[in-house]
């Protein structure tokens, strides 16, 4: 029987992530949903997952096709109340992961270059009330992240950190609005598969996003290392399918471009030539 083309195999690669993303976005929890009721008897565990970061498949070329994949969820294990009232900060509590890979399709045995898996637990508050407004929304998260490769001698890549992020939402979360995500960091425990990671990653990153829910969004991602001419970007534009086709398309036409150093953790003190990807998003 003859092997499916590279094309072929990447098709059906997105439609797969996109197939085990959706039960994700299905317990996604809305806007002022009232925390979930662990104790109440007909409450399942699951609705206490929800999305962390974008969720989305990609393809691009450089040199050859490639593919690039991210699954991302939270789990608020320490649940809610009946009432809806938090009893203690505690339960704002979370447990992260985010597993991101790159695919070259195209290379003999279609091998995947590099995955970086970061498992995380956090304390994480989406709207602080004693520093938010109605057009103005702030929001805090802090948190410890692992990061490897999960790759064995030379290829070896770890990494942890400690960590703050805060988070401004300005306008209407359900029209146009920015959100800006400030993330720092330190560095502990040993950096000894990448000691001048820094010099690429350097100590933070900067999200900065604009757009509304049913209609356009831009993403940003930028990082700047300890040296001047260290860093990277990232820019994702993304549009509900529905929007262009009309019906119920739960998914997002998904734009990427990347430049600079570290796209994956393999290549953090590489930079390869500038990468423009097309795909879909699943949760954004």
């Amino acid at each position: 029987m003859r092997a499916a083309s590279p094309g072929v195999r990447v098709l059906a690669a997105l439609l797969v992530a996109a197939e085990l993303a959706a039960p994700i976005a299905a317990a996604e929890e809305e806007p002022g949903r009232a925390p979930v009721a662990v104790d109440d008897p007909g409450t399942r565990y699951g609705d206490l997952f929800s999305a962390h970061e974008p969720l989305y498949a990609v393809l691009g070329w450089r040199e050859t096709a490639n593919a690039k994949f991210q699954v991302s969820f939270r789990y608020r294990f320490l649940g809610g109340r009946r009432d809806g009232e938090h009893t203690s900060w505690v339960e704002d509590i979370h447990f992260g992961f985010t597993q991101t890979s790159l695919w070259d399709v195209e290379l003999e045995s279609s091998p995947f270059r590099d995955t970086s898996y970061r498992p995380s637990v956090f304390y994480g508050e989406e709207r602080v009330a004693r520093w938010s407004r109605p057009r103005r929304r702030v929001g805090i998260e802090i948190g410890v992240e692992h990061e490897s490769n999960g790759q064995a001698g030379e290829r070896s890549r770890s990494l942890n950190i400690v960590y703050v992020r805060p988070k401004w939402t300005l306008g209407d979360p359900q029209d146009w609005h920015w959100t800006i995500a400030p993330r720092a960091w330190i560095y502990f425990g040993s950096l000894a598969d990448n000691p001048d990671i820094a010099r690429y990653r350097g100590w933070g990153e900067l999200v900065v996003t604009y757009g509304r829910p049913d209609g356009l969004e831009l993403r940003g991602m930028f990082r700047r290392g300890t040296r001047r001419d260290r860093g990277s970007a990232q820019l994702d534009v993304t549009y509900p399918l529905d929007r262009l086709r009309g019906g119920r398309i739960a998914a997002y036409a998904h734009l990427q471009v990347f430049a600079g150093w570290g796209e994956s953790l393999i290549d953090y003190d590489v930079k390869r030539p500038t990468q423009i990807r097309l795909g879909i998003t699943v949760l954004r």
